[in-house]
C-alpha cells in the first residue's frame, strides 16, 4: 500500500500522515491546487483528500475559491483515481447534518440540512463522488479534539471564546479517530462513514475542565450573535455510526485534556 495525502500541510492531513508514518505505511503527498491533478504515479494505491477551505466565516465571504477547492477539486480527484483504478477516500464533515436536541441522533443515511455554504459543499461533493465512484470512502467526523495543541483543535478554540453553548454535541478524540481510519481504508470499505466517540459533551463541560474562565449561552444565543456579526450559522449535531463506535467521550476527555495542557506553551 502506498498512499498520497492530499493536504498534508494541514492539522488533520499532517496528523494522518504522521501516524501512517509510525505504522511503516509509505506515503507520498502533493502540494499543488488538486484541480491541475490529472494523473496518478503508478504506484499509488490509495488517495486519502484532505484539502479543503475549511474555516467556514472564510467560506461564507468567499464562496467561488470555496466552491473551487471543496467541489471541484474533490470531484477531480474522484475522477483521477476511478481512471486510474485507485481508491479514494474524501474527507467530509459530519456538519451536514443538523439535530433538533440531545437525543436527535443523526445516522449516515439520515436527511442532510447544511447550515453554511462550507457545509454545502461539502455535501455536494458527497454526492457527485458517489455518483461518479460509488467504491469511494467517505468518512465524517465532528469537533475533533487532540492531546497536542493546534489553533485547529477543539480544546485551542474554546479557551478562545468568552461565550460557550451548553447543548450537548458528538466530538471526536483525534488519536482515537487515527486508527480508525486506517481499518477502514485497509478492508476497502466504501460508501460514508461516521466516525465518533460515544455519546456526546458540551463545549460548556469542556471549558469548566480545561479551567477557562466563559460566560455561558444557549444554542440560540449563539445563532443570533453570529447573524448579527454576518457570520456563518453553526450547526448542533449528535451522531451515530453504523460501524462501532469509538471509546465514551466523556471517559477520554479529562485524559485528553490532561495531556494537552503539557503541549501548550
Amino acid at each position: 500500500m502506498k498512499i498520497l495525502i492530499l493536504g498534508k500541510q494541514g492539522w488533520l492531513g499532517g496528523m494522518f500522515h504522521d501516524y501512517l508514518i509510525s505504522k511503516g505505511i509509505e506515503v507520498t503527498h502533493r502540494h499543488e491546487d488538486i484541480n491541475s491533478i490529472k494523473r496518478l504515479d503508478p504506484d499509488v494505491t490509495v488517495v486519502i483528500n484532505f484539502a479543503a477551505s475549511a474555516s467556514i466565516d472564510w467560506c461564507e465571504k468567499n464562496k467561488n475559491k470555496t466552491f473551487h477547492n471543496n467541489v471541484l477539486g474533490a470531484v477531480n480527484m474522484a475522477r483521477v483515481c476511478k481512471d486510474a483504478g485507485v481508491k479514494y477516500v474524501f474527507i467530509s464533515s459530519a456538519c451536514v447534518l443538523k439535530s433538533e436536541d440531545d437525543n436527535d441522533f443523526k445516522y449516515e443515511d439520515d436527511a442532510t440540512h447544511p447550515r453554511c455554504f462550507y457545509t454545502e459543499t461539502k455535501l455536494m461533493a458527497e454526492k457527485l463522488i458517489t455518483e461518479i465512484s460509488p467504491e469511494a470512502l467517505i468518512l465524517r467526523f465532528r469537533l475533533p479534539i487532540s492531546e497536542v495543541a493546534h489553533p485547529r483543535n477543539l480544546l485551542d478554540k474554546l479557551v478562545s471564546y468568552n461565550r460557550l453553548i451548553d447543548c450537548q454535541e458528538s466530538a471526536v478524540i483525534v488519536e482515537d479517530m487515527l486508527p480508525k481510519f486506517l481499518e477502514l481504508i485497509q478492508k476497502n470499505k466504501s460508501g460514508i462513514f461516521h466516525i465518533i466517540n460515544e455519546g456526546t459533551i458540551s463545549p460548556a463541560e469542556i471549558g469548566k475542565m480545561i479551567g477557562h474562565k466563559f460566560e455561558v449561552i444557549t444554542k440560540d444565543d449563539l445563532d443570533k450573535q453570529m447573524t448579527e456579526e454576518g457570520r456563518a450559522t453553526r450547526t448542533s449535531t449528535v451522531i451515530g455510526t453504523r460501524y462501532e463506535y469509538l471509546p465514551p467521550i466523556k471517559d477520554r476527555i479529562r485524559e485528553v485534556v490532561s495531556r494537552w495542557r503539557m503541549t501548550c506553551h
